[in-house]
Parts: C-alpha cells; structure tokens; sequence
C-alpha cells in the first residue's frame, strides 16, 4: 500500500546497482493496480496457485486425501482451511470477510458488495451447467457488462475459473456461454 510503489520499485531497480527486490502480496489484483509503471525486462512475474490435489495427496497420503475429498469439495484447498480441519467454515468466512469483501471491493473500487454476493450465489448454484451473463444480470439486476466485469474479477483473484466449451469442431468452441467453477 506504498504510494507510487511502482516508480520506487523502478527507481530502486535502476540506480541500486546489483539489487534484487521482491514484492508480494496477497492479491495480484493490488500489485498490478498500484505499481501502474510496467518494468519492462527488470521484473519476473511469479503466481502462487492453490494447493493442487496432487500435492495434497503427498502431503498427507492417498487414504486421508480420499477420506476428506468431500471436504475439499466443499471448502476448498486454502492452505489454512486444509490445515485446521473442523474449523473450515470459521476460516472461509473470515477469509470473505477480509479478503473478498475488503480488498476486491476496495481495490477495485467497487461500492456495492451485496452484487458481488448475489453472483457469486447465482454461480454457485448454476455449477456445471453453461452460464448465461445476461440470465445472470437479470437475476441480479444489474447488466451483463457488469456481470461480465464482476466475474473478470473473481476469476483474476482465483475465486472462480472459466471453463470454455470443448468440441470436435473448434468454430463450436467459440461459443459465448461457458461455465464456472
């Protein structure tokens, strides 16, 4: 939350001679609002994903990784969720509260929280089925470029993910609905 974080970082860069900096944070979306200078061929972008079923299953073994797949399912595989099992509910409203509700709104400047929440429940409850932006928008009540936008969202900050249409014809695959996870 530096001011001009990215001029600094620039500066920093070219006049420190032999300087390595690292940034992070834990929204991309903050990083790339606030540091608005590119760095071109001074920087290296890295994303830490969720913890993958794979490393799960190596890290506690493939019996307890099949006995909590419902869990998983349910809360998701946020590290602390997969570490204090029986309080996943506790830490994933804790983690809307503050995460989704104070920074994704904040930095993306966005004022009405009670539209993110209905989307995201119209989402949830469409899961595997195709998504329509403009049935959406009028669930809602707002229109499909602000679906459009809220969902651009989410899926930059890994709360939801696109899943394009598959096809044997390729011209099918372009299809506009497609659905999220």
């Amino acid at each position: 939350r530096i001011p001009n974080i990215g001029l600094k970082l620039k500066i920093m860069v070219d006049q420190i001679k032999d300087v390595q900096v690292i940034v992070s944070g834990s929204s991309a979306l903050d990083i790339n609002n606030l540091t608005q200078e590119p760095l071109t061929g001074r920087k290296f972008e890295f994303q830490m994903f969720p913890v993958s079923w794979n490393e799960f299953e190596t890290n506690v073994g493939y019996i307890k990784a099949e006995q909590q797949l419902e869990l998983r399912l349910i809360y998701g595989m946020y590290p602390d969720v997969i570490t204090n099992l029986g309080n996943e509910y506790e830490i994933l409203k804790n983690l809307v509260s503050s995460y989704l509700y104070k920074d994704i709104l904040s930095l993306a400047g966005i004022r009405k929280s009670e539209v993110l929440e209905k989307i995201l429940q119209a989402l949830a409850l469409q899961i595997g089925n195709e998504v329509s932006y403009n049935e959406i928008a009028q669930l809602v009540g707002v229109d499909k470029n602000t679906v459009n936008n809220y969902i651009h969202l989410l899926e930059k900050c890994f709360v939801v993910f696109r899943l394009n249409s598959f096809s044997k014809n390729i011209r099918n695959e372009i299809k506009a609905n497609r659905k999220i996870y």
